[in-house]
């Protein structure tokens, strides 16, 4: 989308404290957007967030992210936005990634492993999705080695591919180097090949 010249903002409504994730994104999207608005809360360790907001003593607070998702709306042409868990990874005790996802009118592209299980998980991603009226651009798996992998890893995108019929199914190779430009810059020539991901709607 940023090589079509969109101006693309990204976010992660709610991350790891100390993690690398705001830096990548904004790298990815060359735009220095506001971190409080790219990550409006983070919190220590990796458990869900409505878990992390409890250790931590602080309430995640939906209006505070609605406001962020508007206001990166005013400054941007597109938003990618990466969940944290899941689409039914708990939030609040009445609200996951799909209800607030659903409440924003987004589509979405499912990113899973290449290997035993990815099937399942994708094709539950996609009902959920569905079940919430969020319209799937693509499925991306990702391969995990260098080695070729049983017959999951070789089966699992033409299997999906044939059960998901006009979702477009990609397989993004093993890199030892996923933040060098180069390698960044031959996924998203691939990913252009597929409108329904490289250009907002």
């Amino acid at each position: 989308m940023r090589d079509a010249g969109a101006r693309v903002a990204p976010m992660k409504p709610i991350g790891k404290s100390g993690a690398d994730d705001i830096k990548r994104l904004q790298a990815a999207c060359r735009i220095p957007y506001p971190a409080q608005l790219v990550q409006p809360y983070a919190f220590e360790g990796t458990a869900a967030p409505l878990v992390a907001a409890r250790r931590a003593h602080t309430p995640i607070d939906p209006g505070i992210l609605d406001r962020a998702f508007a206001e990166l709306c005013t400054l941007s042409d597109a938003i990618v936005i990466e969940d944290s868990g899941g689409l039914l990874a708990p939030i609040t005790e009445t609200e996951n990634f799909a209800t607030l996802f659903a409440r924003w009118g987004l589509d979405i592209v499912i990113v899973a492993p290449n290997r035993g299980g990815t099937v399942n998980q994708v094709l539950t991603t996609f009902q959920i999705a569905q079940a919430q009226g969020l319209r799937t651009r693509a499925v991306i798996l990702t391969t995990l080695t260098r080695e070729r992998g049983g017959t999951a890893e070789r089966t699992n995108v033409a299997l999906l591919k044939e059960l998901l019929l006009t979702v477009p199914v990609i397989s993004v190779p093993f890199t030892t180097t996923p933040d060098d430009p180069r390698t960044t810059a031959a996924l998203a020539n691939e990913l252009s090949a597929h409108p329904t991901i490289a250009r907002p709607a």
